[in-house]
């Protein structure tokens, strides 16, 4: 009886990895705006695993088309598909489940997380899967890079 007790008590003070919110925008292909229950200011997620073009010209849109060599024009141009489809596909109030990994945020202060749908979609796995995002693992974040290939 000890031990279910001990083992309740350390489910409930493990951290929590999931948590229910609401898309307020998109903002890039491979991030969004959400409130969290109780919030009154949304929490900008960088999605974690993937990373889209960029849609506007700045240094990491120089760096990806370098890296590519692809034209400049041709990142910023896939970089507006993608945030035209993921916009598509989360509209300003759906539900989604946020769930993390090791880190919560990255240096930007962004919250880093794995995005669910209400059907349960993972919108990360989901951009991959599309062509409108590529794998980017960063460690220690690692939970589903197995699941988003090689």
């Amino acid at each position: 009886m000890l031990n279910a007790i001990l083992a309740v008590m350390l489910i409930a003070a493990a951290p929590v990895d999931r948590t229910p919110a609401t898309v307020v925008k998109v903002v890039d292909g491979d991030t969004i705006d959400v409130l969290v229950a109780g919030q009154t200011v949304p929490a900008r997620v960088r999605l974690i695993g993937i990373d889209a073009p960029e849609s506007s010209v700045n240094r990491r849109a120089y760096k990806q088309a370098e890296r590519t060599g692809r034209d400049l024009a041709v990142i910023l141009e896939m970089g507006k598909r993608s945030a035209a489809e993921l916009a598509a596909f989360l509209k300003p109030g759906d539900p989604v489940t946020l769930e993390f990994d090791v880190e919560r945020c990255d240096r930007y202060g962004r919250t880093l997380a794995y995005v669910y749908t209400a059907d349960g979609t993972m919108v990360n796995l989901w951009l991959l899967k599309k062509g409108l995002a590529v794998r980017l693992t960063v460690p220690p974040n690692v939970k589903h890079a197995e699941e988003f290939g090689r």
